[in-house]
């Protein structure tokens, strides 16, 4: 393992350990970042700084109310230092920043680890005038990411993003937790290199993710903005409640993917669940199940429907039952119940036929035309701006509703009790809960809420108690889901529909998958919007990527079995009726970095978004992916989608993907109807053609050959 080194100077200071080094140089009374670099070669990820260049920007709010912010480069004075022992240190010190008639002192930390590609961010903020209160901490900002010759972006939007040219992308931003980004890190690469930054942060705390491009000058400003619990609150001294990782990687999102699952696995406490595989708490039939059937209305709209659908797909099958109450959709909201006559009776009749049952209600939304609202005083629940005026949303029923504080206890009462009835009184066998993943925490100043006002890590905790007593009404084999895929209640929510990812904002990558598969499930892939069936390949494009990174399939309502649509019936079927003899690899394995397929020709798709513009994009007419099973063996994943024989040829890199160059690997062909052993390979050295008829599935799996 290299080792740690520091160097250092008045005005300079390098430290790294042979896969990471950072260098900082002092530029007059402030101090920029001077050099980035991967590995022993020292490749330089960053441009040449500028004296304009910030590593932090504050926020603060004076006791009138006024608005004042300053930056690094406002310092009177900056110092900085190095040590190295077990770690190597760099300490970053900024004195007498004018801030009003007072000013701060600040002190940034960076520790670099043996054999870590990241380096390790904190920062320190202490004021000279206790009457100032901090509002916003832009900590750490990467300025001069070289962006020449183009540079991509990774960023984790539902599914992930990947920006081909991240120079001309405009600025890419969310808000953590959400969908936008569900993950708490983004990254950057090109030829030579890549940048991770990241925020190692188990409490989830309020923040944004930015990513800025400069194309005149051909840079990226990569930044996370913090919003701390006790907005504007006079305080001595601030400290970041948790490291920001600012690291490099050789390779592409793969490798920025395994940096993040690294730290997820070890330290977020969402993965103290463990693998899904062993998780005791989530039941054996939704690990088992490998389609989604869609279903709205009354039990006449829903149950033989459902039933014919199960009936032809033949696999495990649940059904996601939305419009089951009397009120109308995204309207009235709480007041689910009275449910529609039958409804019981309809999931008796389903559970019967072998269909696991889930009906909807919102997690988030109350509306204050409800007699509800003002019997129950929920006025005093909604989440309050800095105003203390509540936020009002409105979807396509065109009704404003309230977004609820999820750490009020009236919140987490009035959803775990809802939960509650549907389970115990409709004997449903889980409860989706939309918008908890989905939609981007809130900053609430309500002071009677029991959480610190503003951001902080409140927004995470609430939904975690929330959750946690809605799972305590659960009998045995009972569940909980919701919209999209933020991670920090991945221990709490027993799957994720993942379908947001916007089709037409970048390339839609498995980011998430080579985060957390094996670690979670998920279901769906995108909306499927009016045309899709009709048009064909846009609807097989999504199956096929849903099929090949890992989630269950479908969410797709029974209209699929017209004889119009028999082609995209007959090949969701083969997706399905495959997946299920390949669990080990896509519903429990690990993804591994993606194969090298050659000889396959690219398609190109267009279809409607269901929230932006319309979409063109290219795919290869062939989906490939790689897995690893927990007995070792690996998968590779092939589905055609087209109407026409592809051939794949398949190049399987033994130091990618885990192969001994010195074993023998028996091949065994999986496909919707059998397992065929079908010869041995070196691992030296794989490369064979696959043949795949249209509309097809196979699995591949490599396992040791004996002897």
């Amino acid at each position: 393992m290299p080792e740690l080194w520091v160097t250092k100077s008045e005005q300079e200071v390098r430290a790294g350990n042979g896969l990471v080094g950072l260098a900082f140089a002092r530029r007059g009374n402030t101090i920029v970042l001077q050099s980035l670099t991967r590995g022993r070669r020292g490749v330089e990820l960053l441009a040449e700084p500028r004296q304009t260049d910030h590593l932090w920007e504050l926020e603060f709010r004076t006791p009138s109310g006024e608005e004042v912010r300053v930056s690094s480069a406002d310092a009177r004075a900056a110092t900085l230092d190095a040590r190295t022992g077990d770690v190597a240190q760099i300490t970053l010190r900024w004195s007498g920043v004018p801030v009003g008639g007072s000013h701060i002192d600040v002190e940034a930390a960076v520790r670099i680890n043996r054999g870590d590609p990241v380096s390790h961010w904190s920062l320190k903020v202490v004021n000279a005038d206790e009457a100032l209160g901090l509002w916003r901490i832009t900590f750490p900002i990467i300025s001069g990411v070289q962006a020449r010759p183009r540079i991509k972006l990774a960023f984790p939007m539902g599914w992930g993003l990947l920006f081909d040219d991240a120079l001309h992308a405009g600025e890419v931003q969310g808000t953590y937790p959400s969908m936008v980004p569900a993950m708490q890190f983004m990254a950057c690469w090109r030829t030579g290199g890549g940048l991770y930054l990241g925020a190692h942060d188990p409490a989830a705390t309020h923040k944004q993710f930015v990513c800025t491009p400069d194309p005149d000058n051909g840079r990226l400003r990569l930044a996370i903005i913090n919003y701390p619990a006790g907005m504007g609150r006079a305080a001595r001294q601030y400290e970041l409640p948790y490291d920001a990782a600012v690291g490099a990687f050789a390779g592409d999102w793969y490798e920025a993917a395994r940096i993040h699952r690294r730290w997820a696995i070890a330290d977020a406490p969402w993965m103290s669940h463990g693998e899904v595989r062993t998780r005791e708490s989530t039941p054996q039939w939704l690990k088992e199940v490998d389609i989604w059937c869609l279903g709205s209305g009354g039990p006449a709209d829903v149950v033989e429907p459902v039933k014919r659908f199960a009936a032809y797909f033949g696999v495990p099958t649940a059904v996601h039952w939305y419009n089951w109450h009397q009120i109308p959709f995204d309207d009235h909201y709480p007041e689910y119940f009275p449910i529609k006559a039958g409804f019981a009776e309809g999931v008796a009749g389903l559970q019967a036929a072998g269909v696991r049952v889930m009906p909807y209600i919102n997690g988030r939304l109350w509306d204050p035309r409800t007699d509800s609202w003002a019997s129950e005083h929920a006025e005093a629940a909604c989440a309050k701006d800095e105003h203390l005026k509540r936020y009002e949303e409105t979807y396509g029923s065109g009704v404003p509703l309230v977004v609820m504080c999820p750490y009020t206890e009236k919140w987490q009462e009035k959803v775990s009790g809802l939960v509650d009835r549907l389970v115990n009184e409709c004997g449903v066998d889980g409860v989706y809960v939309d918008q908890i993943s989905a939609a981007g925490a809130k900053l609430c100043f309500d002071p009677n809420h029991g959480h610190d006002v503003g951001g902080g890590g409140f927004w995470a905790a609430g939904y975690r108690r929330l959750l946690q007593k809605a799972r305590q009404k659960l009998p045995r084999g009972r569940m909980l889901t919701t919209e999209e895929n933020a991670d920090p209640w991945i221990d709490l929510l027993d799957a994720f529909l993942l379908v947001n990812t916007p089709p037409s904002r970048g390339e839609v990558i498995p980011l998430y998958p080579a985060v957390y598969s094996g670690r979670t499930i998920s279901f769906g892939f995108q909306y499927l919007v009016g045309g899709d069936l009709d048009r064909g390949l846009p609807f097989r494009a999504k199956m096929a990527r849903a099929f090949a990174w890992g989630a269950q399939l479908g969410w797709v309502g029974p209209e699929i079995l017209q004889e119009k649509y028999a082609r995209e019936a007959e090949y969701l079927r083969n997706l399905a009726r495959c997946r299920r003899r390949a669990h080990d690899f896509l519903a429990f394995g690990e993804m591994l970095a993606p194969p090298v397929v050659r000889g396959v020709s690219l398609i190109a798709i267009e279809g409607k978004g269901a929230f932006g513009p319309d979409y063109r994009l290219q795919l290869p007419a062939v989906i490939s992916s790689a897995w690893r099973a927990d007995n070792g063996d690996l998968g590779i994943v092939l589905t055609n989608m087209t109407d026409e024989q592809q051939t794949a040829s398949l190049h399987l890199s033994a130091k990618r993907l885990g192969l001994s160059p010195r074993q023998r690997y028996r091949l065994t062909r999986i496909t919707p109807d059998r397992d065929q052993v079908i010869g041995e390979a070196s691992g030296a050295r794989l490369i064979r053609d696959e043949t795949l008829g249209p509309r097809s599935a196979i699995v591949l799996r490599i396992s040791p050959a004996k002897g």
